[in-house]
């Protein structure tokens, strides 16, 4: 039900966290899936700069984005750009401390994200 979830996400007894660690360890996940996710997106997005492949650019970022919101999605959300947080902490949708960190986890994974392409 749902008070045995935090943030709308799955159930953290299920998981056998401490109810004092809930928060913290989910907090923790949330910031991790927003990092993976934008580092895979911006990745894709260099690499096929870096291609110079035009004709299968657009599907192999749309696919790579796909995966990433199936894979994540009911952990963060799936936001993984910091315009998206904003607008969602705009909205009332998500507060403004997990918008702070989810903008600073997706700056590190884009950042990462450029360099490793």
């Amino acid at each position: 039900g749902k008070g045995s979830e935090v943030g709308g996400h799955a159930s953290c007894r299920s998981l056998g966290l401490k109810a004092s660690r809930m928060g913290e360890a989910w907090m923790t996940a949330r910031c991790a899936s927003e990092f993976l996710g934008t580092f895979v997106l911006v990745a894709t997005v260099c690499a096929n700069g870096l291609a110079e492949q035009s004709v299968w650019s657009g599907v192999s970022i749309g696919c790579s984005l796909a995966v990433m919101i199936y894979a994540l999605g009911k952990v963060s959300g799936a936001h993984f750009n910091p315009a998206v947080s904003v607008a969602l902490g705009l909205a009332g949708k998500c507060p403004p401390k997990d918008v702070f960190f989810y903008i600073v986890s997706q700056l590190a994974g884009g950042i990462l994200g450029a360099l490793v392409s």
